[in-house]
């Protein structure tokens, strides 16, 4: 695991985010339900996703555009798809960006992205986020 150290001379920052994120089905029964509790989640999750990287705050400053993203889930069980697993990555952007840590989410700052789900495990749930420059290479 990286912690903001050169690879292959590219600047690269590692984070964990150390709980788990909303899934895509849960979000959408929140909006079902109720708007604003669905802008609650949203906006209560962001803010832990920001408290769990703000100390990294320079290593951001730090990182060369476009990106390349690379998404470890570790989750406690298989009883969620990975797809909706994976919607989790909208949360750490929109968190990201909204601390300013993140210049932007369009096509101009990231261009390659990756998931990874390995073996479920009870005692370690969260994201291990991996960011790095985009080599040009798909």
């Amino acid at each position: 695991m990286l912690n903001s150290k050169y690879r292959k001379y590219n600047m690269s920052l590692g984070f964990f985010i150390p709980f788990e994120l909303p899934a895509l089905n849960q979000y959408i029964n929140a909006c079902k339900g109720n708007k604003h509790w669905s802008s609650k989640i949203k906006r209560d999750v962001e803010r832990k996703i920001v408290a769990a990287v703000i100390n990294r705050k320079k290593d951001f400053l730090t990182l060369e555009y476009p990106l390349s993203v690379t998404f470890t889930w570790h989750c406690k069980n298989r009883m969620k798809d990975p797809d909706n697993i994976a919607f989790g990555r909208k949360f750490i952007f929109d968190a990201l960006c909204g601390a300013d840590l993140l210049e932007g989410d369009g096509w101009k700052q990231v261009r390659q992205l990756h998931d990874y789900f390995p073996e479920p495990r009870k005692d370690h749930v969260g994201v291990w986020v991996e960011v790095e420059k985009f080599d040009g290479n798909d």
